[in-house]
């Protein structure tokens, strides 16, 4: 009993601190009008406020692993928090983009300290045949967050300035930071941690940045400079994958996803929820633009979206020990076809409802599905760099479902016109779906004849 009472107040910091970090990301688009008003900052520099968290958070969680092997991980995920709450403080005097945008990034950053360490904590409680259950709080928590977000920074942004609504992180980081003051335990550091990949932290770090930069000059229209800073990131992090198979401890290493099944999932997880952000994030402006929606009436199809997201982690819950993870992901990949399609077709508010229904129950079953069966094979020395791996490239997926929609989009509409340009870009999504279910039958068909040729029952 004692040992269940510990693992759940752990999970419970550590849901906490996820819940902190997914609002502190998704409210801060309602108040960016605002900021920009305030602050009189154009659209390309407003979008340095979210930009800056998410290099904050992406270059916090590289060091992160080898601090909570250096320090113990009760140091880094207090120190996290303690750095995220002041970080937050200071906004509240950050008169221009000049101050806000550095602490943003630091809010980011230790947001990429506790994420990881804190992830990774939380899976070696558990079994591997319990961590489903665990990825389903995950999951929970992760639908929980862009639900409350739009609601709350709503209301602060009308009744209050822009700080804060930035500010409305706060109390929760720091009913965080007391609960994981009483009930994180005290665990030993390790006894003789390898030196610090300083080489490392240069190459990917400023691989990241760049990268993002480049990016970012990708969404405002600038081919030119986006390409070069993509290639300068792309041999940047070149640099980085070379560096680390030579190096005996790198920050992130590789290896752990020669793991067939964690390879697999970090594959569809880059293939399904990072192409909806980028999809949904064209939604909102088909709607509004060329159906003539208001922001509200697009915004509202995210509660169908919701509710199927809900209903697809509850199934998992129980259909991921009776079916095993393949064909959850199957279904998953078939609910989102038509999904897509009814996204470019239809132009009703019935037929949309049930296409973000259907987006929201076929892409959240693909991915607390590949969450689940990506750490239920790991041994427990391999959770720390496997949780750091698959923090970045969710990252990566959503930076890359958003690039990657506004580049075909925008080469799209040179040809062909804003509107088909923007159907013909939800129907490509569709069709990186049925890529992905006909990849993924051809592995089970192949799967299952390697099986019965050595014998094996076909699971």
């Amino acid at each position: 009993m004692a040992l269940l009472d510990m693992r759940r107040r752990i999970t419970c910091v550590y849901l906490l601190g996820f819940f902190l970090d997914l609002i502190n990301t998704f409210i801060t688009a309602v108040v960016a009008p605002s900021i920009g008003e305030a602050l009189q900052a154009d659209v390309a520099t407003l979008a340095w406020v979210s930009t800056a968290y998410l290099l904050g958070l992406m270059l916090g969680m590289l060091p992160s692993r080898w601090l909570g092997e250096r320090l113990g991980e009760r140091p880094v995920l207090l120190g996290s928090l303690v750095l995220f709450s002041a970080a937050t403080m200071l906004i509240l005097g950050a008169g221009q983009m000049a101050l806000l945008l550095p602490l943003r990034g630091l809010q980011g950053f230790a947001a990429g300290l506790f994420i990881p360490v804190g992830q990774a904590l939380v899976y070696r409680l558990y079994a591997a045949d319990e961590r489903p259950r665990v990825t389903m709080a995950i999951m929970a928590t992760g639908l929980l967050a862009p639900a409350v977000s739009p609601v709350l920074g709503g209301w602060l942004s009308q009744h209050m300035p822009w700080q804060w609504v930035l500010l409305a992180s706060l109390p929760i980081a720091l009913i965080t930071l007391v609960l994981g003051a009483v009930w994180l335990p005290r665990t030993p550091a390790t006894a003789a941690p390898e030196a610090f990949d300083g080489k490392g932290m240069l190459l990917a770090g400023a691989g990241i940045g760049i990268g993002l930069l480049g990016m970012t000059e990708a969404g405002n229209g600038a081919a030119c400079k986006a390409a070069a800073w993509l290639l300068l990131g792309a041999g940047l992090l070149a640099g980085y994958i070379r560096h680390s198979r030579r190096s005996a401890a790198p920050l992130v290493d590789f290896s752990v996803a020669r793991e067939p099944v964690f390879a697999a999932s970090l594959v569809l997880y880059l293939a399904i929820p990072g192409l909806f952000i980028g999809v949904n994030l064209l939604a909102m402006l088909y709607l509004q633009a060329q159906l003539g929606w208001s922001p509200s009436a697009a915004g509202s199809l995210m509660l169908p979206w919701t509710l199927g997201a809900a209903l697809a982690i509850a199934s998992t819950t129980w259909g991921y020990k009776r079916f095993g993870p393949v064909p959850l992901l199957l279904v998953g990949i078939v609910l989102q076809i038509p999904g897509y399609a009814l996204l470019a077709l239809a132009s009703s508010v019935p037929s949309l409802t049930i296409a973000y229904a259907l987006l929201g129950l076929g892409g959240s079953l693909c991915t607390s599905v590949a969450q689940s069966a990506a750490f239920s094979t790991l041994p427990a020395s391999a959770l720390g760099q496997a949780s750091t791996l698959w923090a970045l490239n969710r990252q990566l997926s959503f930076c890359l479902g958003v690039t990657s929609g506004s580049l075909v989009f925008g080469l799209l509409a040179t040809f062909l016109g804003a509107r088909t340009a923007y159907q013909t870009t939800f129907m490509l999504a569709g069709a990186v779906q049925l890529l992905c279910l006909g990849t993924l039958g051809w592995l089970r068909l192949f799967s299952s004849a390697k099986r019965k040729e050595r014998h094996e029952p076909v699971s």
